[in-house]
């Protein structure tokens, strides 16, 4: 999926934040006990300032379902993508 979205230049100018975590990475880090960075499966990224947000969330609609991606915002600049089913969420977290 992350190849898709860089071929798709919707992840230009991004920083991978976090990848892969062990179990007590992610507890320190205050990640789910059944988090997707513990097998590999989840990313998170700080985006450029002048990131396309719309254009990610239009991708996210037209790939997510068949993909079984999910796509979530901590805020306006900070990604999650993971392989945990179609879903998003916000900054709150639902």
């Amino acid at each position: 999926m992350i190849a898709d979205l860089r071929a798709a230049g919707l992840l230009e100018g991004v920083e991978i934040t976090s990848g892969y975590r062990d179990a007590t990475l992610n507890r320190c880090e205050g990640g789910s006990s059944h988090s997707r960075h513990m097998s590999g499966g989840a990313y998170d990224f700080d985006l450029a300032r002048d990131a396309d947000t719309q254009a990610l969330c239009d991708f996210w609609r037209r790939r997510g379902p068949a993909s079984g991606f999910g796509l979530g915002f901590y805020d306006a600049r900070h990604l999650h993508i993971d392989t945990a089913g179609f879903r998003t969420w916000g900054e709150d977290y639902t």
